[in-house]
């Protein structure tokens, strides 16, 4: 019997050892080193949402790209999930974001599941990821280059089916349709915009970027099995509950396991923004390593090759991502995801 309670004692001190380890861990993984060419130009090169609350959408875009196997565009995923905001959901944004052009803010996992339901994506070549547009306008003998984005388009398209496109949006809205539907007519878009006042303007915009698609469109034909994990407490899509751990515990388990893992999290602890409400927001994790004795991250981000943070936050300028602590990590996240 001594014998036996022994063997148990050891297997558990074993065992005990076994998690210890595994939540230790901080050998270096960077998943992208796993991905094909097409993904791996996408990965390390800087991602920019622009002037609108879609880093859910991005987010979602990046953790959904590595699940089909090619680079899937942010833009058409994005406004896919904000079509889908009516009721309760758009009064509450506009309690605190006021009476935006479309529904800004969302989850990454809310975005996922809306594009299963769609049951298809839209490759990157076919309607862009880039939030931000560079337009020029002479002013006399000079010319400017403006920076306009995602939400500049959306605000001018409101105004213009409003009736009151003057001053910039007189001067910036065919540019950016431009920009942003290549292949349709300019004043078709517009005339699609004015003759649908009935509709929101999330659905119209959003069945303008579907129907750019074209050859782009692409069946999803597997079930996303989303794991996903929040506020420390694990659960599976059968909301099975699992012994409490640190959020940097399931990031390891996620990126072990070569996957792309979203986040959401409080961006007060790596910039200064936030104030009372804190800084919702949302980006992925693509990789670990050891800086400094001092296990990091790696947080691809989607504010463009922006290095406004912390002093203690180590910014990856040219990749548009930065290094973030184990400690900061596991202050910061509030879910985190991969599709499995």
């Amino acid at each position: 019997m001594k014998l036996v309670a022994g063997l148990i004692l050891t297997l558990s001190f074993l065992g005990s050892l076994s998690f210890a380890a595994s939540a230790d861990d901080c050998s270096s993984v960077d998943v992208r080193e796993t991905m094909n060419p097409a993904l791996q130009k996408r990965f390390y090169a800087p991602y920019d949402q622009g002037q609108i609350g879609w880093c859910f959408g991005y987010a979602a875009a990046d953790v959904l790209s590595q699940a089909v196997g090619e680079p899937v565009s942010a833009v058409h995923l994005s406004s896919r999930y904000a079509s889908t905001v009516t009721g309760i959901g758009r009064f509450a944004r506009n309690i605190f974001m006021g009476k935006t052009a479309v529904a800004e803010g969302g989850f990454i996992e809310g975005a996922i599941n809306e594009m299963q339901k769609l049951g298809h994506y839209c490759e990157d070549g076919a309607v862009t990821s880039k939030g931000t547009v560079l337009i020029s306008r002479k002013k006399g003998i000079y010319e400017f280059g403006y920076a306009l984005g995602t939400g500049f388009l959306m605000s001018y398209l409101k105004d213009y089916r409003e009736g009151i496109c003057t001053g910039d949006c007189n001067d910036f809205l065919d540019p950016l349709i431009q920009a942003y539907y290549p292949h349709q007519d300019v004043q078709a878009v517009k005339d699609y915009i004015t003759k649908n006042k009935d509709q929101s303007l999330d659905r119209l915009v959003f069945a303008l970027f579907d129907q750019a698609c074209g050859e782009g469109r692409k069946d999803i034909t597997s079930d996303l099995q989303v794991i996903s994990y929040v506020n420390s407490i694990s659960r599976s899509n059968n909301n099975d509950f699992q012994q409490q751990q640190e959020a940097s515990d399931h990031i390891d388990e996620g990126l072990n396991a070569k996957k792309v893992v979203g986040l959401e999290y409080d961006a007060k602890y790596v910039t200064g923004v936030g104030g009372i409400f804190g800084g919702g927001h949302a980006s992925t994790i693509i990789g670990r390593k050891s800086i400094g004795g001092v296990c990091h991250y790696l947080v691809r981000n989607s504010w463009g090759t922006t290095c406004a943070y912390k002093d203690s936050i180590i910014c990856e300028k040219s990749q548009g991502a930065y290094w973030v602590s184990k400690d900061t990590m596991n202050l910061m996240a509030t879910k985190v995801l991969w599709i499995k």
